[in-house]
């Protein structure tokens, strides 16, 4: 009775320092990246700032929350000076990030509870999120019994060499959207399915493109669900993208090609959104490159090899299976569709 106690003891302690651990790392080493610009100026608009105000709102909160040389690297460059010059250029860079409304939306709940700057709450937001996700891959640990010790070394390794402490840094929602995909992952191993599936529809409003994430998850609910559910929320899914999009004015899918893998202009609204196929094809090929030079992939082909081996022998292990199919379809549909092996996407 006495070790049980002390075991649990050391389990919540391993899992505050774990946390704590995270947190404290990427709150303190903050990246400050270029995106930081573009989800305050989302947050700043949804305050009714436009034209100079915008820009006022913008660059005054990024300017009084991080070091001068950081903010010099902001407004440095061809585009960013040229988005930093103009008010123009500055409000056509929102509909690229206003679409992210869960992310929005806490920004300026946290910013207006804790009355911070905005720009300090994308620091907060991802350290929080990047600290949640360690834990719930520890309890995740743990739950598969490999017991304490193993465990903490585990996850200790995977933070670092999967990338945790770095989504903890940047201001993006990518470690909200990673937190939420692995929490779904692991309510749906532990049988909370109910749970899992309705938080699902979450996901395209972290961030759109995890609508992918969306529909393969409420896929795979489907021997609990039911096929009209399932359907109901995939559909219910794909219309609240169609929606977010509409509302602010999302540029579309060409437009995001041509800005990101053809050149950075501060007039993304002048962008020709017409993609060739041998273009698009040589896109893919090198993103797919990318991929295999990248230390994740190991990851994926472990993933691969372990989805095959329970596939032969008659998917005994049906939620083994699907918690190795889920992140691999995830990874490949997301190069087939947006072609840059970014590792924060994948974490």
């Amino acid at each position: 009775m006495k070790e049980v106690g002390i075991y649990h003891i050391c389990k919540v302690v391993i899992l505050f320092v774990v946390g704590g651990y995270v947190f404290s790392f990427g709150v303190s080493r903050p990246i400050n990246n270029w995106d930081l610009v573009g989800y305050v100026a989302a947050s700043c608009q949804m305050d009714g700032n436009f034209g100079p105000a915008l820009s006022a709102c913008v660059y005054s909160d990024i300017k009084r929350s991080v070091p001068e040389y950081v903010y010099s690297d902001l407004i440095s460059g061809e585009y960013r000076l040229g988005v930093f010059k103009d008010h123009v250029a500055l409000q056509q860079q929102v509909p690229f990030y206003s679409i992210r409304v869960v992310y929005v939306a806490a920004m300026r709940l946290i910013s207006g509870v804790a009355g911070v700057s905005y720009t300090t709450s994308t620091h907060l937001i991802s350290a929080v999120f990047a600290a949640f996700l360690a834990i719930n891959v520890f309890a995740w640990l743990l739950g598969r019994q490999f017991g304490l010790a193993f465990s903490f070394v585990l996850v200790s390794i995977l933070i670092d060499r999967l990338g945790i402490r770095d989504l903890a840094r940047l201001s993006s929602p990518d470690s909200m959207a990673a937190f939420l995909f692995v929490f779904v992952a692991y309510l749906k191993s532990v049988g909370f399915n109910r749970f899992g599936f309705f938080l699902s529809i979450l996901f395209p409003l972290i961030r759109t493109d995890f609508l992918l994430a969306a529909w393969l998850f409420q896929i795979s609910f489907l021997r609990t669900q039911g096929l009209r559910s399932v359907s109901l929320l995939m559909l219910l899914s794909l219309f609240s993208v169609i929606w977010v999009n509409d509302i602010f004015g999302y540029y579309g899918w060409g437009v995001i090609i041509s800005f990101t893998f053809v050149k950075q202009v501060p007039y993304p609204s002048l962008l020709d959104g017409s993609i060739g196929v041998i273009f698009y094809s040589d896109l893919v090929w090198s993103a797919l490159i990318s991929a295999s030079e990248n230390p994740h992939a190991v990851v994926y082909i472990v993933a691969t090899g372990v989805s095959a081996v329970l596939f032969v022998n008659g998917l005994r292990s049906k939620v083994g299976l699907w918690m190795y199919f889920i992140p691999i379809a995830f990874v490949v549909l997301h190069l087939m569709l947006f072609p840059a092996y970014m590792s924060r996407f994948f974490v």
